[in-house]
């Protein structure tokens, strides 16, 4: 059971922030009870998903980065820069900051390079401090690898997931993106004894001349050519028996998906889209159960 203060919480977090459409028809009572099952499945407690989604309930959430903790980690950097002999360059004082930083969060310098503002040429303020905290309070509960991580990051605009160095602080649930993000590391981690993983495939897709034209390429994958690079294949990423099952489940009518896509806008229904790949996996997942076929 859920607690009531709980449930009045899970539902803006869930992207229902009126009473408008609840239960308005089954099916929205169902996607809302869905979601809501979504975000409990991170293990995490209503007050750390509503830090980490919107910034808030900050005051009893255990993944909070405090005021006392950015303004403590502010000074450990400008003590730092202040021991120089001469003024730090912009790389210097990012070098500086991101090693505090990774001490305060009690992550890496890996984790918070990705954070940190690559512009930036001044020691960072208590309110960037506080925002690189949070995105790396994301990566633990996300349990994702640092290389993982860094792909996230970099590649947030382009998939449409969830950027954890730009979390949002207003009261509108970043549901989907989350939601998106959450699929890509499962999806990622579906293929842990070998390479490629999905972001192997996606990265391949991304480099010169490698955004395959059809889906049978995608899943596939190819060989390298004198004018086309190698392609990893997408079926043994999601950790497919067979590629030919990945084939007929994204040609099934009710998915019917087609060639990737790296804009963000024409992904839904496309091999890039993470909802439509976490539709396939459960469709394999639910085969294998019962020694089905693809077909």
């Amino acid at each position: 059971a859920i607690p009531i203060s709980d449930l009045l919480l899970w539902i803006p977090l869930a992207g229902e922030t009126t009473s408008a459409t609840l239960g308005a028809t089954p099916h929205d009572t169902l996607e809302l009870l869905r979601r809501i099952t979504v975000l409990r499945g991170t293990g995490l407690a209503v007050a750390d998903v509503d830090y980490l989604l919107r910034g808030g309930s900050a005051a009893v959430s255990a993944l909070a980065f405090t005021d006392t903790q950015a303004a403590n980690a502010a000074q450990a950097i400008s003590d730092a820069i202040a021991k120089l002999a001469t003024p730090p360059d912009a790389p210097t004082v990012a070098t500086i900051a991101i090693g505090v930083l990774a001490t305060a969060t009690s992550t890496t310098a890996n984790v918070i390079a990705p954070l940190y503002p690559a512009t930036a040429t001044t020691p960072p303020s208590q309110a960037t401090i506080a925002a690189i905290a949070r995105g790396a309070a994301l990566y633990t509960a996300l349990h994702a690898t640092e290389a993982e991580f860094a792909y996230i990051v970099a590649n947030a605009a382009v998939f449409g997931w969830l950027d954890p160095s730009n979390l949002p602080t207003t009261a509108t649930s970043p549901y989907a993106p989350f939601e998106a993000l959450l699929r890509a590391v499962k999806l990622n981690h579906r293929q842990s004894a070998r390479t490629p993983r999905l972001f192997d495939v996606l990265a391949a897709w991304q480099g010169p001349g490698g955004l395959p034209a059809d889906p049978a390429t995608a899943i596939n994958g190819r060989a390298a050519t004198s004018t086309s690079p190698a392609l990893p294949s997408l079926a043994t990423a999601l950790g497919a028996a067979s590629a030919a099952d990945v084939v007929a489940l994204a040609a099934a009518g009710a998915l019917n998906a087609t060639a990737p896509s790296l804009t963000a806008a024409a992904q839904p229904g496309t091999l890039a889209d993470m909802a439509t790949l976490a539709a396939i996996t459960d469709a394999l997942d639910l085969a294998a159960r019962y020694a089905l076929g693809g077909a």
